[in-house]
């Protein structure tokens, strides 16, 4: 049984995600004019509006049966009736989707010409050094591409319960956490600078292993705080909206990750929270934000706060 390596990856609304009854949304007609006018086609000559999604294989979809149709920048764009551009490539970093807009010239024109562009980043730095240290404790000759669910299991045992081992895995983890902290606010930037008034759209870094059994996601409660660092790091990111993809999969993490099938990416029903979850912070408010932020562009950059109360 393998377990795949990359994470470098409507109009209803779902009971889960509805406020509770009492919440205070502060501005919120004003958010939602002001989003509206960024992402509704201002006349029919204007044409659709385009939606492009960069990062890893979370935006690329992987694992679901339909990529056109299933992964969340599709269902946002099928709910605002944009037309989608989906350039995320499956295993991509930060630094990776930079490079894209660098060296493909056709990714960087769509961004370009976006009325909205949404990232997911953050990751595959953080699997990708785990993974390298699973493999390490893996018999040889055997790849954790290949491995059985049990050879992984027993070499992350192996791996984690060694001080040294885990030591060099900190270690490693630090150093993609640096690189992250200068790559990604990097990467906002130039999307910026490419396309000054795009709406840009990210989200927080779930934590996948929370949907793992216990007794195995005991051996990794050490290592939940590299994802805390991730999410500070793309929470302080000059985007326009984040959404926070990491609460919502907390709440229920073994319905929106495929722990059944032994893979770290969202389900079907993943891809479809994280949308409506995408959409209500379109639409000026979100359950699991108390403060979020919305920049707007008319002149220069403006910052409107928008508060939510539960009372």
């Amino acid at each position: 049984m393998k377990i795949p390596r990359t994470t470098k990856t409507q109009g209803k609304t779902n009971s889960a995600l509805r406020l509770p009854r009492g919440t205070v949304v502060v501005w919120r007609a004003a958010a939602a004019l002001l989003i509206a006018a960024l992402l509704l086609p201002l006349s029919a000559a204007a044409g659709k509006r385009a939606l492009v999604a960069l990062g890893d294989s979370i935006t690329y979809g992987y694992g679901l049966a339909d990529r056109t149709s299933q992964p969340y920048p599709a269902l946002v764009a099928e709910y605002y009736g944009m037309s989608l551009k989906n350039c995320a490539v499956n295993g991509y970093t930060a630094r990776d989707i930079k490079k894209q807009l660098d060296a493909d010239a056709e990714v960087s024109a769509a961004v370009k010409s976006a009325d909205a562009v949404c990232v997911t980043a953050g990751g595959n730095e953080l699997l990708d050094a785990l993974f390298d240290t699973v493999q390490a404790g893996l018999p040889a000759g055997v790849s954790i591409d290949s491995a059985s669910v049990f050879q992984v299991f027993a070499s992350a045992v192996r791996t984690l319960t060694s001080e040294e081992n885990a030591a060099k895995l900190k270690e490693a983890l630090r150093r993609e956490i640096d690189r992250f902290s200068e790559g990604f606010p990097a990467l906002i930037s130039e999307i910026r600078a490419k396309n000054p008034s795009a709406l840009i759209i990210t989200q927080t870094l779930y934590n996948p292993f929370l949907a793992m059994p216990r007794f195995a996601y005991a051996y990794l409660t050490d290592y939940a705080v590299y994802f805390d660092e991730i999410n500070r790091i793309i929470l302080s990111a000059p985007a326009d909206i984040t959404v926070r993809t990491d609460a919502l999969f907390e709440s229920a993490p073994g319905r929106y990750v495929n722990a059944a099938g032994y893979d770290i990416h969202p389900t079907k029903t993943g891809h479809r929270a994280i949308a409506r979850l995408m959409i209500r912070a379109l639409s000026g408010h979100s359950p699991y934000d108390r403060v979020y932020r919305i920049n707007m562009q008319s002149g220069f950059r403006k910052s409107l706060r928008i508060s939510c109360e539960v009372i």
